[in-house]
């Protein structure tokens, strides 16, 4: 076994070496290894990292530009982490003694294969663009009150619009990594139609409640980006602004949409579910008499999602 240790170091010394720069979340044995080579490999490739057990194997998923992702399955995570150095699998590769007689070893040819699916241009395109980036969510939007106050005439306004919660389908796609444990990503979602059944009449010293002859109902479709810190392996925090586009029928104005900001944490409950929770303050324009109104709908969403 000492001559098989040897053997190894002295392979891996010859060979160019590189270190991991960091494990790639939400996964735990993805690593990643930056170097300006990272063109030379492609998925299949292997790399080797010496232990004190032996020698185990990280087998490359992916390259893109000067980054190459590795899975680190074969090796225990205590050997294999952030800084370790590993190197570029050679063609021999002593696998074990057979006897214990130290001439005796048998040695085998190591081909840099690669699967067959690998090869295609879709799956690249997966493995580079999609896979760890794309997300698919599904959400509870608990916010039914359209703050703000338009004026109809000098003397009367109306405002306080009351309506129902409602559910949204989107996608989010993480588009930069930055330093500080810190990413950027974007996204969208379609939210089901809100209904209004009830408004607040307001005039000189008095006002009352009154109801839509036909519910009036708002449409939306929401687009928003995020500055996410990652907290833990699974745990994310983030802050980012949003925009809605509205379509709006029923009310006695327009409703449009306008920038607003949301807050909120994500989970990973498993390797590639999660889920948040944030606050969504949108801000909204009410046109009515030629004049616009500033109306304000605040919610609490409730989203699970699918990481890609």
């Amino acid at each position: 076994m000492l001559l098989l240790s040897l053997i190894i170091s002295s392979l891996l010394s010859s060979a160019e070496s590189y270190s991991i720069l960091r494990f790639e979340p939400p996964r735990n044995n993805l690593a990643v290894i930056a170097t300006l080579d990272a063109q030379k490999y492609s998925a299949g490739n292997e790399f080797v990292v010496e232990t004190p057990k032996g020698a185990c194997f990280l087998v490359v998923e992916k390259v893109v530009t000067d980054f190459i992702y590795v899975n680190t399955e074969q090796c225990q995570r205590e050997y294999v982490s952030k800084g370790t150095i590993v190197a570029p699998r050679p063609k021999v590769m002593v696998e074990r003694i057979i006897t214990a007689e130290p001439k005796i070893i048998r040695a085998e040819m190591s081909t840099d294969s690669v699967s067959a699916d690998i090869g295609y241009i879709d799956q690249e395109f997966y493995e580079a663009y999609i896979k760890n980036r794309l997300s698919a969510t599904f959400s509870y939007l608990a916010g039914n009150r359209l703050d703000g106050e338009a004026q109809l005439n000098p003397s009367t306004s109306i405002g306080d619009f009351r309506g129902s919660n409602t559910l949204a389908v989107g996608a989010e796609y993480s588009i930069l990594k930055l330093p500080y444990n810190l990413s950027l990503s974007a996204g969208t979602a379609y939210q089901l139609p809100r209904s209004y059944g009830r408004y607040q009449l307001s005039g000189p010293g008095a006002s009352q409640g009154g109801n839509f002859s036909n519910a009036a109902k708002i449409e939306t479709l929401s687009v928003f980006s995020n500055l996410r810190y990652q907290w833990s392996e699974a745990t994310y925090a983030y802050f980012g602004l949003n925009h809605l586009f509205v379509n709006s029928s029923g009310f006695a104005g327009e409703m449009n949409g306008d920038f607003g900001f949301h807050l909120g944490g994500r989970y990973y409950i498993l390797q590639n579910f999660f889920a948040d929770a944030s606050f969504n303050f949108y801000n909204l324009d009410y046109e009515i008499n030629n004049q616009k109104f500033d109306f304000s709908l605040s919610e609490l969403e409730i989203k699970a999602g699918y990481t890609f």
